[in-house]
């Protein structure tokens, strides 16, 4: 590491998250001297990709995933980005089991009083789980989170329509994925068909089952597997 002294800089940003990024790089701009202090190895903050569930996959923390051999996200199509939605309400059975699992007959009930999933759309998984979002301790829950069973997984990335799965969680497999057999089968098995993922989604409970218009903007990172993301619906009224 570097030695400074305040005589050498104008200004000391503290944390080399997108904040800081952005106000060292005005500052620059302007003429300053500026020193950004990170105690991390790698700078980035949240928007940084690190390899944190399977070898191969990089993702930041609130992010976008795709798989780890197809596109990357910069080369996101447009008709992904831009995509119908169905949403799928499992609130009540999350609230009596935390550990609850999506099946496939879930899906198949909700086909059948809704119609087919959207081709190339997007399913989003509404649990309650965002409800938790301000109580760090609450939203990750020792680990005990809902999610998609393997077989379910599995229908979603063989079988299904769909271009990607979203989800109220800190990731798109439940918490307890590591024990599953394959381990984390959202990502194993739908990410590895060249499927997406969103997760940490806010607000599904405004959403009508069918008609809404998902706009997903994620940064456009070469090379990269996740990304923050902006997820924005469109609803008729």
């Amino acid at each position: 590491m570097s030695e400074h002294t305040s005589a050498e800089v104008d200004a000391i940003v503290v944390g080399s998250g997108i904040n800081g990024l952005v106000a060292a790089a005005e500052l620059a701009r302007a003429g300053w001297s500026v020193l950004v202090a990170e105690r991390n190895s790698d700078i980035g903050g949240f928007i940084a990709t690190e390899e944190r569930t399977l070898p191969g996959y990089r993702h930041d923390t609130l992010h976008w995933e795709t798989g780890r051999d197809g596109h990357d996200v910069s080369q996101a199509p447009l008709q992904t980005l831009v995509a119908p939605a169905a949403v799928v309400d499992l609130t009540a059975q999350v609230a009596d089991d935390p550990d609850f699992l999506l099946e496939v007959a879930h899906l198949e009930a909700w086909e059948q009083e809704h119609g087919p999933l959207p081709e190339g759309g997007w399913l989003l998984y509404r649990t309650g789980w965002a409800v938790r979002g301000a109580d760090a301790a609450a939203f990750t829950n020792d680990g005990h989170t809902p999610g998609v069973s393997v077989e379910c997984a599995r229908w979603l990335a063989e079988k299904s329509p769909l271009a990607g799965f979203g989800v109220e969680t800190v990731g798109t497999d439940a918490g307890a994925a590591p024990g599953f057999d394959p381990a984390f089968p959202c990502h194993s098995l739908l990410l590895g068909a060249n499927k997406w993922g969103l997760t940490s989604l806010r607000n599904l409970d405004k959403l009508p089952a069918t008609g809404a218009l998902l706009i997903v903007s994620p940064l456009p990172i070469v090379g990269g597997s996740g990304s923050p993301a902006r997820v924005l619906a469109l609803v008729e009224r």
